[in-house]
């Protein structure tokens, strides 16, 4: 580990560890709480879509991957709030569909882009400046949103009916919340990946949730657990040039499943 830090890139890395660290553990929050998870695996997948776009005109990845993971959130939102009896049909298209046009998109841009690998199993070590500056104005921008609107992000998130009965708008705070999804799940792909992101959305605030009794403190504390995945699975992965984002995943699994044998022991 001697020279760790004599490296731009891997500055770059822990910095980006950090900071995805703090979005995971507030927006995982979110989903978790208002269940849905699955929404947010197919704006996941759907982000690829974004990633294709990108490569195929030359446009900024991360900026283009933004636009269209906030377009198809906003999609998949409208879609299932509107049709709730088909909401699972329509999270499978939205799903299938971002990747289908991101693998077409991909195959029909000349010679081999080998950065399209990082986006589907993440790599830290690919996270730039720019990245970084994404990554600090969109946390930014989330903790002002919080800090603003904590009493109705709570209320909505636990009782959309009485929400609606003493005035909220609803259907906007719920945009919102999707948007603010898309948006992360971006950020968070450079360090897992398309196809692991949402175990870091998922996994820190399944272990929180536990021993939390309010939205906040379960924000502060998956942050936190998502910071420790994140910092022990790079490490290791470095130590043993494995893939990062599958480490970082895997320690998460592994330490997730421990803690619920250790609960189920207890009990």
């Amino acid at each position: 580990m001697d020279g760790f830090f004599d490296y731009i890139f891997l500055k770059n890395a822990i910095y980006g560890i950090i900071l995805s660290s703090f979005i995971c553990g507030i927006v995982g929050s979110i989903v978790v709480v208002n269940r849905i998870v699955s929404l947010a695996g197919s704006i996941a997948h759907a982000a690829y879509g974004g990633v294709g776009i990108a490569f195929y005109f030359g446009l900024p990845v991360t900026a283009t991957t933004m636009v269209f993971s906030s377009i198809s959130g906003f999609i998949v939102g409208f879609l299932t709030e509107k049709e709730n009896a088909l909401s699972d049909s329509f999270i499978g298209m939205i799903w299938a569909f971002g990747m289908a046009l991101g693998i077409i998109l991909t195959d029909l841009t000349p010679g081999y882009n080998a950065d399209l690998m990082s986006y589907l199993f993440g790599n830290v070590l690919t996270i730039t400046d720019i990245d970084l500056i994404l990554s600090g104005i969109l946390l930014s921008l989330i903790l002002i949103l919080l800090i603003l609107n904590y009493k109705t992000v709570v209320l909505v998130s636990f009782d959309k009916d009485y929400s609606r009965v003493v005035g909220y708008r609803v259907n906007i705070i719920y945009y919102i919340m999707l948007i603010m999804v898309s948006l992360s799940i971006v950020i968070l792909i450079k360090m897992t990946g398309i196809i692991l992101v949402m175990a870091m959305l998922t996994i820190p605030q399944s272990i929180a949730i536990k021993r939390c009794k309010s939205l906040s403190s379960m924000m502060v504390l998956s942050s936190i657990i998502a910071l420790l995945f994140s910092i022990i699975g790079f490490i290791i992965a470095y130590r043993f040039n494995l893939s990062t984002g599958a480490t970082i995943i895997l320690f998460s699994v592994i330490v997730y499943f421990i803690d619920t044998l250790v609960n189920y022991v207890k009990r």
